[in-house]
């Protein structure tokens, strides 16, 4: 039996989820060779926190579900297992083999692109056909043993960010893992390989011919990874922001250095408030992404008119090109409506016409929108104080990111009573 190319790397077990590891027990139990995969293995190597366990296992998805009730089967060409336990999700994987990647054309765009299928392999085979070298370990939590095929952990040592096999060929099989190696440079503060650069700007235009769902996603995921800041520096350097967000790109190179430093200062304040509430809304992301090309666009020499309306009609195209949900655009339109009302002075002067504002669920956002600008360019603190004072007096919270009510259950425990209803009389004829 050939020898695993294991590493002398021990793992905090602490760090690893409980059920996860109760997975790969499980598995292997049954007779399958089975360890935790990807971004976990990853993020225990360099000493963070993994946001979720992926596995991969040489049983099919058939044997999974067979083997855990909560278990439900999802996808067609890359079928994968989703296990289910105290409200986490985890999925579970084949193993996948050679030519486990086809071309396919999505009905709503006819452009080619690189789908997974089921054809089931080796793990060997399967890390060879991962993207990158760090997302290719394995990690048996059983034996306690990092399995290295692609020699990962020597590019995460050298803080490296490269491709498992030919970057150009890599590039070309799927142009969205142009957004991947941004992410995982910018969140690690890894290095590009010089080759994989190289590929990476060769390929940005074939990004277009991406599913845009998918793109867009990949976006905000950057916006929201708390580390804004250095992804889309990254995005502009490497000339993808003017493929996919051409109007954001224009802006910056109209602005100057200047402007642009405004921009990222944004992008930084963006991350810190990521880090401090945890999570951010993508309303809110999107606003602050687009808030310069906007705010010069209404303060500009026409400053007449509703901030919210001027917004919409500037970014409706590049909305839509995006397929940015209508409900994110409304949100961004009205925070800008609402900012207007606030930096406006005639309004103080009328309470009565600020509690109506104040009340609005959008509020709070506005209020932090308002921060942004005076913490970026100096301007309106004493308008932010006035409305942060105001909202106190009123008893609502500036917070900007409420935590949103979690739906209460069927059995009415804390609930009150439901209302009887009136038994209405009926006219005697």
């Amino acid at each position: 039996m050939e020898s695993l190319p294991t590493l002398d790397v021990s793992l905090p077990r602490e760090g690893i989820d409980d059920y996860a590891i109760h997975i790969v027990e499980t598995l292997q139990r049954g007779g399958f060779v089975t360890y935790l995969v990807g971004g976990c293995v990853r993020d225990l190597l360099v000493g963070r926190s993994p946001k979720d366990f992926d596995i991969a296992t040489m049983a099919t998805p058939r044997d999974i579900s067979r083997m855990f009730r909560n278990c439900r089967i999802i996808g067609r060409r890359f079928r994968l297992a989703h296990i289910q336990n105290a409200g986490e999700i985890y999925e579970v994987s084949t193993f996948r083999g050679r030519g486990a990647e086809a071309i396919s054309s999505p009905r709503e765009r006819g452009d080619e692109f690189i789908e997974r299928t089921n054809t089931f392999g080796t793990p060997q085979q399967d890390a060879l056909s991962r993207d990158f070298t760090m997302n290719g370990l394995f990690y048996d939590p059983v034996e306690e043993k990092v399995i290295d095929y692609v020699k990962g952990a020597e590019d995460l040592d050298a803080h490296l960010v490269k491709t498992i096999g030919d970057p150009d060929a890599r590039m070309e099989e799927d142009p969205v893992r142009i957004l991947r190696a941004i992410k995982f440079s910018a969140r690690l503060g890894f290095e590009v390989e010089e080759n994989l650069q190289s590929a990476m700007r060769k390929h940005v235009p074939k990004i277009l011919d991406c599913p845009t769902p998918r793109v867009t996603e990949e976006l905000f995921r950057l916006g929201e990874s708390r580390c804004a800041e250095a992804s889309f520096g990254l995005l502009w350097e490497y000339g993808v922001m003017d493929a996919l967000m051409p109007t954001l790109a224009d802006h910056l190179d109209d602005v100057g250095p200047e402007g642009q430093n405004r921009f990222f200062r944004s992008l930084t304040w963006l991350d810190r408030m990521g880090k401090a509430h945890g999570s951010l809304p993508r309303d809110f992301v999107l606003s602050v992404l687009y808030l310069w090309p906007a705010w010069d666009r209404v303060t500009g020499d026409d400053q007449g008119g509703d901030w919210g309306k001027r917004t919409e009609d500037w970014f409706h195209e590049s909305g839509v090109r995006l397929q940015i949900p209508v409900r994110l655009r409304m949100r961004f339109y009205l925070l800008m409506a609402m900012v207007q009302r606030m930096v406006t002075p005639k309004t103080a002067r009328r309470f009565r016409r600020t509690k109506p504002l104040i009340r609005q669920p959008a509020f709070p956002q506005a209020l932090a929108l308002l921060r942004l600008i005076y913490a970026t360019t100096g301007q309106f603190l004493d308008r932010y104080e006035w409305w942060r004072g105001q909202a106190e007096v009123m008893g609502v919270s500036a917070a900007p990111f409420a935590v949103p009510r979690e739906k209460k259950d069927d059995k009415r425990g804390d609930e009150r009573p439901p209302r009887r209803r009136r038994r209405q009389s009926r006219r005697r004829r």
